[in-house]
C-alpha cells in the first residue's frame, strides 16, 4: 500500500513538474485575452456613455466637477468603467503566469472585438484606412510576442543605472502628458492627442506595477514597502487619470479610432521600458523591431485619418448650433 502511494506521489511531481509551466502559460493567455475583451468592452461603454453626455450638451473635463457626476450617474458609463476596472484582476493574474512582456502584447487581441462592436453598438463606420491601421496594430503584439522577451532578471541590481533609468522613464512619461494635453487644450488634433495622452498615463502604470512587483520580492524592508507603495499608487494613479482621459477623447473622436492610437502607448510603454529599465532580453531583435514598427507605423495611420476627418461634434458645437437655431428662430417670429 505504500508502495502504491509512493508512487502516485511521484506521479502527481512529475505531472506538475512537466505540466505545470504549461498550464500557467495556457491559463496566462486566457487570462490576458479575458482581460482585453473586459477593457475594450469597458471602453465601448464609456463610448457611448459619453455620447449621451454629449447629446445633453456635456462636455468632461478633469477640472470640472459637475461632468464627472453627470457622468457617474449615466448607468452606461458608470457599468463600462466597472467593466473596465473588473478588467484588472485577469491582467494582474496573467501578469503572474506569464509576466508582462506577453501579456501586454496579448492586449492587441482586443482591437478585434472593437471593430465588432464598434460597427454593430455604435454603429460607427470603418473607413478603409481604419481596417488597415487596426490590421497593422494587431500585427505588432504578435511579431513582439515573437520577439521573445524574457522576463526579468531575478538577480537584477537596484544600482544607479537603475534608478536613473526610471528618473529618465517618468520625466519622458510626464513631458509627454503635459506636451499632449496642452497641444488638445490649444485644439491642436484633440483626440488624437488625448488619447496618445491616455496612451501614455495606461503604460506609466503598467511600468510602476512592474517597479511594485519588483519591490516586492526583493524583501529589502522599508526600502521594499516604499516601493510597493509607490508602485502600486502610480498604476492606480496612471489608470484613473487615463481612463478620465481617454473618456475626454471619446466626445471628440471615434472609438475605432481612438482606442487604437491608445493602445500604441499602453503596449510600446511597457515592452521598451521592460527592455531598458529591467534589462530584459530579446531573444529575436528582427521581430521585436518588426513588432514596434507595426505598432507605430499603424498608430500614426490613425492619427492621421483623424486629423483628417471631421472629429465627432463636441458638446460645445452642439450647444452653438442649439444657441444658432434658437436665434434663427427667434428673428422668423
Amino acid at each position: 500500500m505504500s508502495f502504491r502511494l509512493s508512487k502516485l506521489k511521484r506521479v502527481i511531481i512529475m505531472s506538475d513538474f512537466y505540466f505545470g509551466p504549461i498550464l500557467d502559460y495556457v491559463f496566462g493567455i486566457i487570462l490576458s485575452i479575458v482581460a482585453a475583451a473586459m477593457f475594450t468592452g469597458g471602453a465601448i461603454l464609456q463610448k457611448r456613455g459619453t455620447e449621451q453626455l454629449s447629446e445633453k450638451g456635456i462636455e468632461l473635463n478633469l477640472g470640472n466637477k459637475d461632468s464627472l457626476i453627470a457622468a457617474v450617474k449615466n448607468r452606461i458609463w458608470a457599468i463600462g468603467i466597472i467593466l473596465g476596472a473588473v478588467g484588472g484582476l485577469p491582467y494582474f493574474a496573467s501578469q503572474i503566469l506569464i509576466g508582462v512582456t506577453l501579456t501586454q502584447p496579448l492586449q492587441g487581441t482586443g482591437l478585434l472585438m472593437l471593430v465588432i462592436l464598434a460597427v454593430y453598438y455604435l454603429k460607427e463606420t470603418l473607413r478603409k484606412q481604419e481596417v488597415i491601421g487596426i490590421a497593422i496594430l494587431i500585427a505588432g503584439p504578435i511579431f513582439l510576442a515573437f520577439g521573445g522577451v524574457q522576463d526579468i532578471p531575478s538577480n537584477l541590481p537596484m544600482d544607479f543605472h537603475f534608478i536613473i533609468s526610471l528618473i529618465i522613464f517618468y520625466v519622458l512619461c510626464i513631458s509627454g502628458i503635459v506636451l499632449t494635453y496642452y497641444s488638445a487644450h490649444k485644439n491642436y488634433k484633440p483626440a488624437a492627442m488625448l488619447a496618445v495622452n491616455s496612451g501614455i498615463f495606461f503604460g506609466m502604470g503598467a511600468i510602476s506595477a512592474q517597479i511594485g512587483n519588483f519591490f516586492l520580492e526583493l524583501n529589502l524592508g522599508i526600502p521594499s514597502i516604499l516601493g510597493v507603495i509607490f508602485g502600486y499608487l502610480m498604476i492606480f494613479v496612471g489608470n484613473a487619470i487615463g481612463t478620465l482621459v481617454a473618456n475626454m477623447a471619446f466626445q471628440k473622436g471615434k472609438a475605432v479610432r481612438v482606442i487604437p492610437v491608445q493602445a500604441v502607448g499602453n503596449l510600446l510603454i511597457p515592452v521598451v521600458g521592460g527592455v531598458l529599465i529591467f534589462l530584459q532580453v530579446v531573444s529575436n531583435w528582427v521581430f521585436f523591431v518588426l513588432g514596434l514598427c507595426f505598432q507605430l507605423g499603424g498608430g500614426l495611420l490613425i492619427v492621421r485619418l483623424q486629423a483628417k476627418m471631421q472629429d465627432t461634434p463636441t458638446a460645445e458645437t452642439i450647444l452653438e448650433k442649439e444657441n444658432e437655431n434658437l436665434e434663427e428662430k427667434s428673428e422668423k417670429e
